[in-house]
């Protein structure tokens, strides 16, 4: 006889508005009658488009599980009875002949019980984990019973856990579907899961299954039986780093452990690349693509190098993540506000354009006219700290004492200009021939005091700029002549139109200065 529990449940659902429909009904033929009904009640919009989904279960026993034996007809052979639920995207499972095939892609093999009468398996309050879905793919849920004369209880329960082991809760988002190759390399580690999923999934090549598809969208489904209950419920995921509990946000780490390292030559390149990708599935801007990025640098050694990666933006987004984020980073690469404050520039290039700022401002402050003095002065305080740090570091004291000093913004030009040193220019990146390594500066220039007349040199010194929060907080001054020679050098002897050769030590007035011939 046929059950009639489905269609009470039917009815009842029916009742309630919900959408419900029966599975695994087997007729007549041996076999445990799980009396299955799928519904989906309330409303389930389609998923859309750059934005991520968080799949949740909840499960539930109902009453006992029957120790009743049931044999096949005409081979006596106990017949195992079981439960099981696919979750996937693309595609969905067919069976044909009974034989159940599922698609390249589930991410959830669920199976609440197995049972033959002597034995039972029962695991009905074991429910998966959450997992994470994204855009508008395809998904499905596949509620089906299965009935075997060979497959032994506990047989699909270990398939389950073999597709676990191999599908993360996260696994969705990081294939070429959803990421560029490029990028997913970066942020994980492909496995062949083709295979190992036609193997997990062979079993029921020996049972006979029955079972339908249903759309995954939003919202909420049920699977009842006779035995169990389980709900899935299907809603955007903001970010994944605050996602509570937090498997999902050691999934995350997990995936991007096991990726190639970011090439350190292209560091920011490719760290702009990662990012946009990760914002294209939906990944969120202010919590999920710093953490992923922070924690994807990590392999490139270097706070400096993390920093090129990040960003101005994502480097402060990183930094407001707090805990959660950084005491998974080690102490020697860990990232703070008074660390990004004391950065300096990466390479002179990086610095090059402050330091042109810096010139022309001093440039036109030296020259004397009100008007060109007040629009120097403006332009110096957009370059420069509130107050500079002047430290002199030549050997006969050029700067007069003390050797270290602090000046408000507006009188370092000043200060310059009555020492005699009215001419800027000769920017120059700093290397083993400049002074490279003397203080934290990538990037240096030259002040110069004009000759006054035919017979005499123009007197040159460095400047290295150090900077604190990207101004200029301290300029090292130093009179060693042949990293004057270098800067000059690099600039083909011009300094602000003042062109220069030869730079040579001498000695004026009892003082060693370093000294470049004036052409004309």
């Amino acid at each position: 006889m046929r059950p009639f529990i489905p269609l009470i449940s039917l009815a009842i659902l029916h009742a309630s508005g919900a959408h419900a429909q029966s599975f695994g009904d087997k007729g007549s033929e041996p076999g445990i009658p799980i009396n299955g009904v799928f519904s989906a009640p309330g409303a389930h919009p389609d998923r859309e488009d750059h934005k991520v989904y968080r799949v949740d279960f909840k499960c539930k026993k109902l009453g006992q599980l029957p120790k009743t034996e049931q044999k096949h007809f005409f081979s006596q052979k106990t017949i195992t009875s079981s439960h099981g639920i696919v979750v996937g995207l693309s595609g969905s499972p067919t069976i044909a002949d009974k034989k159940l095939k599922v698609p390249e892609k589930p991410l959830v093999f669920m199976v609440p019980y197995e049972l033959d009468g002597a034995n039972v398996l029962d695991k009905r309050d074991i429910c998966p984990k959450p997992f994470v879905i994204y855009g508008t793919e395809e998904g499905y849920i596949f509620p089906y019973a299965s009935y075997s004369e060979t497959n032994a209880p506990g047989t699909a329960f270990a398939a389950a856990l073999k597709l676990a082991d191999i599908v993360s809760p996260l696994f969705a988002l990081f294939q070429p579907m959803a990421l560029p190759a490029a990028v997913a390399t970066k942020l994980t580690a492909f496995k062949d899961t083709k295979g190992p999923i036609e193997g997990i999934f062979s079993l029921f090549d020996k049972a006979e299954t029955y079972g339908q598809p249903f759309p995954l969208k939003t919202g909420k489904y049920a699977v009842h039986t006779t035995f169990s209950d389980v709900e899935i419920f299907v809603a955007g995921l903001d970010s994944i780093v605050d996602a509570k509990p937090t498997s999902l946000q050691e999934q995350f780490r997990k995936h991007v452990d096991s990726g190639q390292p970011i090439n350190a030559a292209e560091a920011q390149t490719s760290c702009n690349t990662i990012a946009a990708a990760l914002k294209n599935i939906g990944f969120s801007e202010d919590r999920d693509i710093p953490y992923a990025l922070t924690y994807a640098s990590t392999k490139l050694g270097s706070r400096a190098k993390m920093v090129e990666c990040l960003g101005d933006d994502y480097t402060t987004a990183a930094i407001s993540l707090g805990p959660v984020l950084w005491k998974w980073i080690p102490r020697s690469l860990t990232l703070n506000q008074a660390y990004i404050d004391d950065l300096q520039p990466t390479a002179f290039s990086k610095a090059k354009q402050r330091l042109i700022d810096l010139v022309v401002a001093f440039a036109r402050i030296a020259r004397g006219d009100p008007a060109r003095s007040a629009e120097g002065l403006e332009q110096l305080k957009r370059r420069v700290t509130e107050s500079v740090t002047i430290v002199d570091k030549t050997t006969d004291g050029i700067w007069p004492p003390p050797s270290e000093v602090k000046l408000p913004s507006s009188d370092i030009a000043a200060r310059f200009t009555s020492l005699g040193f009215t001419r800027f220019g000769c920017l120059a990146p700093l290397s083993d021939s400049n002074g490279a390594g003397v203080t934290s500066s990538v990037a240096s220039l030259l002040a110069i005091k004009p000759r006054t007349t035919a017979a005499d040199f123009d007197e040159a010194i460095q400047l290295q700029a150090v900077f604190r929060k990207g101004l200029i907080s301290q300029l090292f001054i130093f009179n060693e002549a042949t990293w004057v020679a270098k800067n000059a050098s690099l600039n083909d002897g011009y300094c602000e139109n003042l062109k220069l050769k030869g730079a040579a030590s001498a000695s004026t007035n009892g003082r060693s200065v370093a000294i470049a011939d004036h052409l004309e």
